[in-house]
This record gives C-alpha cells, structure tokens and sequence, in this order.
C-alpha cells in the first residue's frame, strides 16, 4: 500500500507543477517493470538494476525494474528469438530506426510496440512539457499519423555530442617547430615531419578501426558517409564528386605511410597495441580516453603533452568542417514501449520521473552526498567519483531515456584540454548539414532498408578495396552508376519527400 500511495502521490505532483491537465487517478499495485536493455553495469560484473541510480529511481518512483540483458557477443541473436518468442518485456531499449524492418513504423503495425497516444502522455506530464515546448524535436519523434513512438534519449547541446576528434602531441610539433595545422596541407606537411621522425611509428591512428565513424577528412571535402542535406535536399555523399576525391587522398596517405595501417582493422585490442608503444603522432579518439593517454604518456615522459585540434579545412578559404556528432536523438538508448505492458501508464509514468527536475539530475549527476554536490544551487560532481579508488562515473552515469546536461557533460572531463577539445569540435560548421531524423511509414521503411543495407556494403568494401591499393581510380567512377542500380534515387526521393514535409529543417 505504500508503493500505491506514493506513486499517486507522484503522479499528482508532476501533474499539478504541469498546469491545466487533469489530475490521474489510476495507480496500480507494482507488478514490476521487465526492461530489455543492453548491459551498461557489466564492466562493474553487476545488472543495471544494481546501480545506485537505478535503485534510486525504483525507491523514489516505489517501482521494481528487472532488467533483461542479452550478452553482448548474442545480441542480434536474443533478440530475434524474443521476436520469435511473441512475448516481450514491458520496455524495450533497442535501436527501431535502423535495425527493425519496416523501421519503428514498422514495429509498431507488427505489434511488438505500441504508440504514445495523447491519453498516455497524460501520464509523462514532464515529458509532455519538454516535447511542447520544444516542437523542433518532438516533430522528429513522431509517427507519420502524429503519435509519438517513444520516450526518446536526447542530446540537444552540441558540445555533448560531440566527442571524438584529432589529439596531437604538442610536444613533437616544438620539436620540429611546426605551426597547429589547420589546413589540408597544413596535415600534410606535420605528417610528413612525423613520419621522418624516427620515435614515430603512426603518424595517424584511428580508434578501435572506426575511421568512417569519425567522420575525420570527409567533410573537408564537403560530403559524408551517408545521406546528407545539400542545397536543401537530401543527397547520399559516396555517389558525389568530392567522396572519390576523398578517398584518393586518404588512399595517398595509407599508401605514403602516414596513416596506421591497423586503422581498417576493427580491433580495438590492436589499437591499443599501438597506443602503447607510444609512438604515435596523432589521435583520432574519444575524448574520454585522452584522459588515460595523457597520464599514461606523462608518466613515462614529462615532456609528453596531448593538444586538441580542429578537423581540417580544405584550404584557407574554406571553414573548418563538421566532424563527428552523435545528433540530437539516440535510438538505442530510447524506451520503446511493448505491446505486453501489462500496465503501460505505470511504465511511462516512470519513464517519466528523469524528465522531472529531480530525475534530470538524479540521470545526470547521480545521488548527492555519493557522486555529487550542490554548491549555491547546482550540483558538482565529487572529486573522489574520479579517483582510481573510487567507483567511478559510469557507476552512477548511464545512457539511458532522459534529457543530457551539457554541464554533467562538461564536468566529467577531467583535463583542460579535453574541454578545450569538445568546444574547438563542435564550432564547426554544420556543412556538410546532418540530416535530422525522418520516420517512414512500414513500406517506405522496409524499402529503404534493402537500398542503404546493400549500398553501405557495397561502399565500404569498394572504399577499403580502395585504400588498401587493390582496385585503381578508374573503378570509383562507376560508383554513382552502381549505387543507381541499387535504388539511390528511390532512396533519395523518399528521403526528400520526408524532409520537405517535415517541420523541422533545421534540427
């Protein structure tokens, strides 16, 4: 009876700070909520469940949370066979955009979640707030007939989503006195100097093999991976000019020797390998990890010291490009709720609680007294959550359906530096412009799943024959005839019929 009498307690509250809605009576003795989700306490050999916040959450909302956890390495496995199965846990933590047929419209007509209707968003009252106040982004989470598809994970401050990017040595460019490069051939020339150094090895390294997920030299070039806005409508970047002119430099750089060549190897266990020998001139790597690196290097050599940079322009009248950006709504962190909730306001009723003032800082900061402080107001992480003894961020910061705080961001970053990066990062221009997320209806989505499955293949394997010296420039001037074959143009006439009936261009 407690557990009843606080959630009405909770649901009046968040309800009566909401304005002109009508109070919810309905609560309902706790079940237990079953979620599907993906194992962020692993590294700490615990269940999410077990973390500090997510106690915290069941304490304050007097709602149990039982979490289903696939391993990592059965994932695609687990979840087709819950599919298979036809019973599914009351939430569903799974990235529906790409990786379902038929898209998360798809899922929805399938059966296997449900849409957010307005008489269920009675129920997210904080939510509701945020996704009124902001139509930009609530317009992109919507389902073509107007209901919303989840209780989304958002990053709406762009230093937050932007976290990987180039670290040099500052030390090496004394040592040769060279200039911070800024341009294409700027590069060009510290590689060089790096690669007749003999303490260097890797003039350039990538992590972990995910040269395409930095987005690192492509944009210089004014084009991207994927789909993209140019001029206003949507474009697939590979089947342009300026992607084969992108790839031939790069191509002379693998090929010159400037550029590690485990960085085509998706091993993070060889990249580490590299990172180790420290004989490394230049990082393409998340910020998080400069913070090891930079102590790693220091206490072998005092001297040693890491430097941000600003992705390359294409010359001297050319901005600094985009680099990478996680964008605004992550997928696979979202909730999606089941066509099974048994209860389904009880499940967005809690979901609810991280958009409430007191949620957003319990996701982003933690619990007070253990991961944070308050000074005047506003919560400070504690110093002893960074310590080696200590438990660690992570123990109390996981991604998860709730709005990101650019300062829990800001603060985590341990090093100057690593501030000095995310922002140098993010000033960029945004060309070439993100493309802002589009929700088809089940066939669109289905159709345009066979076309970017087949033609991401084809231009990975095409860009890494490439590379790696094994087809000549010749064979890239038939890849905007190949990808036709393949139904670009279909793709990008549904990608721009959606984006001109979207309202929010420019998200």
């Amino acid at each position: 009876m407690l557990r009843v009498f606080f959630l009405q307690l909770l649901i009046i509250l968040t309800l009566v700070s909401c304005g002109n809605r009508e109070p919810v009576e309905e609560a309902y003795e706790d079940p237990g909520i079953s979620w599907w989700c993906s194992n962020r306490a692993a590294s700490f050999n615990l269940d999410m469940e077990d973390l500090p916040v997510i106690l915290e959450l069941q304490r304050r909302t007097g709602i149990s949370i039982d979490f289903v956890h696939p391993p990592v390495s059965q994932y695609t496995l687990r979840f087709k066979l819950m599919l298979a199965s036809g019973r599914y846990p009351d939430i569903i933590s799974h990235d529906f955009i790409n990786d379902y047929p038929g898209g998360v419209a798809g899922a929805v007509h399938d059966g296997i979640i449900i849409a957010i209707d307005d008489e269920l968003m009675r129920h997210a009252p904080n939510l509701d707030r945020f996704l009124t106040g902001h139509p930009e982004i609530a317009d992109t989470l919507r389902l073509p007939d107007g209901r919303y598809f989840c209780v989304p994970s958002l990053i709406t401050d762009k230093t937050s989503s932007t976290y990987i990017g180039p670290f040099i040595r500052k030390d090496l460019l004394d040592k040769h006195d060279l200039d911070i490069p800024q341009t294409i051939a700027d590069w060009e020339n510290v590689l060089d100097v790096f690669y007749q150094d003999p303490d260097i090895d890797f003039p350039l390294t990538f992590y972990g093999g995910n040269f395409m997920d930095t987005h690192f030299l492509i944009g210089s070039y004014g084009t991207d991976w994927g789909f993209y806005l140019k001029n206003d409508n949507v474009v697939f970047g590979p089947s342009e000019k300026e992607f084969i002119d992108f790839l031939t430099t790069f191509r002379r750089w693998y090929e010159t020797g400037w550029v590690d060549p485990g960085c085509l190897i998706n091993s993070k266990k060889a990249y580490t390998g590299t990172v180790d020998s420290n004989t490394v001139g230049i990082y393409i790597d998340y910020i998080t990890n400069i913070y090891n690196y930079t102590q790693k290097l220091a206490s072998e050599d005092s001297s040693v010291e890491l430097m941000p940079l600003a992705y390359p322009s294409f010359d001297d009248n050319s901005p600094i490009p985009a680099g990478h950006n996680a964008g605004v709504f992550i997928p696979f962190a979202s909730a999606y709720i089941s066509t099974d909730a048994g209860h389904p306001e009880e499940v967005i009723g809690m979901l609810d609680y991280a958009w409430s003032e007191e949620g957003r800082i319990l996701f982003n900061f933690g619990i007070e007294g253990e991961s944070y402080t308050l000074r005047n107001g506003k919560p400070y992480f504690l110093d002893s959550i960074f310590r080696p003894e200590g438990d660690g961020l992570k123990y109390y910061i996981v991604s998860g359906p709730y709005l990101r705080d650019p300062e829990s961001f800001l603060q985590s970053l341990r090093l100057e530096a690593q501030v000095d990066a995310v922002r140098l990062w993010s000033s960029g221009t945004d060309f070439p412009r993100q493309l802002p997320v589009l929700i088809a209806g089940r066939d669109e989505s289905i159709k345009l799943m066979e076309i970017i499955s087949a033609m991401d293949s084809y231009i990975k394997d095409t860009s890494m024959d490439f590379i790696l010296g094994k087809t000549d420039v010749n064979m890239l001037e038939n890849i905007e005839d190949n990808l036709k074959d393949m139904g670009l143009k279909t793709a990008e006439k549904i990608y721009n019929a959606l984006y001109k009936n979207s309202t929010s261009p420019d998200l």
